[in-house]
């Protein structure tokens, strides 16, 4: 390779830099970074479990959800059994709907889940 070639691809690599055809995709990537770098600096430096209730619910309509047995739980409320009641129907033992949490969260947490679908079988042990 001789080096007016070489100096020529690097001159149209400073040259796409300047004129911005390569930096909207070095913007993109940036902003990529920056979203998964902040992500998990939150997951390993400040997240420490499921110590709410409300989130240990969540993750388990989010299991359902990645398994297929849509957003439902297997925790009944007193309010969902009042709502079966009060319309007249039979209260479902298993893949209750879920009423009480919003869908978004448990929807964003299904999609990581269903990519290891295989790891997620519970067992009583």
């Amino acid at each position: 390779m001789s080096s007016n070639s070489l100096e020529s691809r690097i001159q149209g690599i400073v040259h796409a830099l300047e004129q911005g055809s390569i930096t909207r995709y070095i913007q993109i990537m940036v902003a990529i970074g920056l979203v998964v770098g902040i992500a998990l600096l939150y997951l390993f430096v400040n997240f420490r479990g499921f110590a709410e209730r409300e989130a240990m619910e969540q993750a388990q309509v989010a299991r359902n959800i990645a398994l297929g047995n849509g957003y439902s739980t297997n925790v009944i409320r007193p309010l969902a059994l009042h709502q079966f009641r009060s319309n007249g129907k039979e209260v479902p033992r298993v893949n209750i709907p879920e009423t009480f949490h919003a869908p978004l969260h448990p929807i964003v947490n299904a999609i990581s889940l269903r990519l290891g679908k295989d790891y997620l079988a519970m067992t009583p042990g």
